[in-house]
């Protein structure tokens, strides 16, 4: 297990409800004990003493990177430091998280990216990484990669990437032609990660599998659910997906016009149908896949 200081997933939580109930912690820090105590009657003995070790592990994880805050970059910056990222660098991805994302409360630093508009909706990145639920079924003596993970289908077949680093989350916001100005302090988020591919370096929509209430609680999504309904865009005859190529190339996103049409005719010409989950990803393969794609050799099935 790689030092929870040094992770930007953060320590990985050996089952799922404990996410959550650390999430319920986080929502409401004045009643913490509390909170805690109630959480804690719900698990079994042996779940308390996990739960409580890995409380332990993300309370250090955050307090490290919480002392070692930056200044906030401009897009044009973003931009820089992105496209030079060495997904196969630890050292240059770590100078990149610490860049564009910050450690600690990275809420606002950096400006929400436009990419795209339908329908009268603006749609945006928001750069941000918080604490992530990633399934681990790594053997022992595996070394995890710290920032990417490996992209599963639940449906057990072929994802249509498979070493992705999520970027941050899908925004919305109205604005009709009418309106002078775009209101970003009135961006929604919609239940979409927005991942770059860092074997081939294209951009992601993946559906989450789940979304928050207005107590932070997580409420999971029926796997048949339309992904229309959870945007503000009308579905119009539109494919069903659980995940869409939105950009061929991360530099894409920086030369997106105003009418760019988020989803165009090549993201709805190449969505997947099934849910993809992230799972802890071994550095070494990651590393190769880079290092194939690279030469031009053909991705390990």
């Amino acid at each position: 297990m790689a030092d929870p200081r040094s992770s930007t997933l953060g320590p990985v939580p050996p089952d799922p409800k404990f996410l959550v109930i650390q999430q319920a912690i986080e929502k409401d820090p004045t009643d913490s004990e509390a909170t805690l105590q109630v959480a804690l009657e719900t698990l079994k003995p042996e779940e308390q003493e996990a739960f409580l070790k890995w409380l332990s592990d993300w309370t250090l994880w955050n307090t490290h990177r919480a002392v070692q805050r930056v200044e906030p970059l401009s897009n044009d910056q973003v931009q820089t430091v992105l496209v030079a990222v060495d997904w196969a660098s630890p050292s240059s991805i770590a100078d990149f998280e610490r860049k564009v994302y910050g450690p600690g409360d990275r809420t606002g630093i950096s400006s929400p990216k436009y990419l795209g508009q339908d329908n009268s909706y603006r749609y945006y990145l928001e750069l941000d990484l918080p604490l992530q639920d990633v399934r681990n079924d790594l053997r022992g003596g595996a070394v995890e990669h710290d920032s990417v993970v490996e992209m599963r289908s639940i449906s057990g077949s072929k994802p249509p990437f498979q070493y992705g680093f999520r970027l941050g989350v899908l925004s919305y916001v109205f604005h009709s032609r009418s309106m002078e100005s775009v209101d970003l302090e009135s961006l929604e988020k919609a239940p979409f990660f927005v991942y770059l591919d860092v074997v081939k370096k294209g951009v992601w929509l993946v559906m989450t599998t789940s979304t928050e209430d207005e107590l932070g609680v997580q409420i999971p999504l029926d796997e048949r659910c339309n992904p229309w309904d959870h945007l503000p865009s009308p579905q119009n005859g539109r494919v069903l997906f659980k995940a869409m190529p939105i950009f061929r190339s991360i530099d894409e996103i920086w030369r997106v016009s105003e009418d760019h049409a988020l989803f165009s005719p090549f993201a709805l010409s190449s969505t997947f149908p099934a849910w993809l989950t992230p799972w802890l990803a071994e550095e070494g393969s990651v590393n190769t896949a880079i290092a194939n794609a690279g030469r031009g050799a053909p991705a390990a099935a």
